[in-house]
């Protein structure tokens, strides 16, 4: 079946993303973003004096916290009508442990994914570095909101990070504007799952992935020492792109693992809870 989506013109916006070069701080946070910072204890995202332009630039390292390595994450969700063609971004990194700069926009229309893309950087980058970043539509609608995150993951089976893996980023921007042609919704998705948003989160979450083909899915938590703590699917599927919520009201503060189990594969991410 076919079905209207986004393709675009050339044109660049940063008009509805906050704060889109870092420039307003309050009290140790970037207007606009939330990180993974908690007052008074850990501080992974700062204002960073390193900047591509302007004053600022947002600055994430992994830290330790909590007896457990703590991560950097720079997230934001925000009002925005159309679907662009790009999400653009400066950013410098320096893993550790073969740590990834993971990166990903969501666009939604009333909590449903309209479009989305998302990457993993692995290279090391000591200058500013120009993230040009695809966007897939694969949902008809009109957004109403958007929602962009950085943060550093490990390679690890637990996806843990490392300790001192830092990135910088500035200058983030939507290119394209949108307009309607008509695509086949028909075409399989490819075996993927997205990082969950938002995160950190309390007490729920959104979870998006994708799946290839028909068949049996498991999507389930675990905290940092493999224990099974929420069962959150075990059904079978049809192939395409699926989201479903996290409710973790049952869980404590802390660093978790959800992880997709299909006949394709299996796949982890982090999630981070905090009260």
């Amino acid at each position: 079946m076919a079905m209207l989506v986004s393709m675009v013109v050339p044109g660049q916006s940063t008009a509805q993303i906050p704060n889109p070069g870092f420039e307003a701080w309050t009290n140790g946070f970037p207007d606009g973003w939330v990180t993974s910072n908690v007052p008074g204890i850990v501080t992974p995202v700062t204002a960073s004096g390193t900047r591509r332009s302007g004053s600022f630039a947002a600055r994430g390292e992994v830290v330790s916290a909590f007896s457990t390595t703590w991560p950097a994450n720079l997230t934001s969700i925000f009002p925005h009508t159309q679907v662009p063609q790009r999400l653009q971004a400066y950013y410098q990194f320096a893993p550790q442990g073969g740590d990834v700069l993971a990166v990903a926009v969501i666009f939604y229309d009333n909590f449903s994914p309209v479009a989305a893309a998302d990457t993993e950087i692995v290279a090391p980058a000591g200058s500013f570095t120009l993230l040009d970043l695809p966007i897939e539509v694969f949902f008809g609608g009109t957004p109403d909101s958007a929602y962009i995150y950085f943060t550093i993951i490990g390679t690890g089976t637990e996806g843990q990070p490392t300790v001192g893996s830092s990135f910088i980023i500035d200058d983030v921007s939507f290119f394209g504007l949108a307009t309607s042609v008509a695509i086949d919704n028909n075409v399989p998705a490819v075996f993927a799952l997205n990082q969950n948003y938002p995160n950190p989160f309390n007490p729920s979450t959104t979870i998006t992935f994708a799946i290839a083909m028909d068949g049996r899915v498991g999507l389930n938590v675990y905290d940092v020492s493999g224990r099974l703590v929420a069962k959150v699917m075990d059904e079978m599927l049809k192939a395409g792109k699926h989201t479903v919520t996290f409710n973790a009201d049952k869980l404590a503060t802390g660093v978790y693992f959800y992880k997709l189990s299909t006949s394709s594969g299996e796949m982890t991410r982090k999630m981070v809870i905090i009260r």
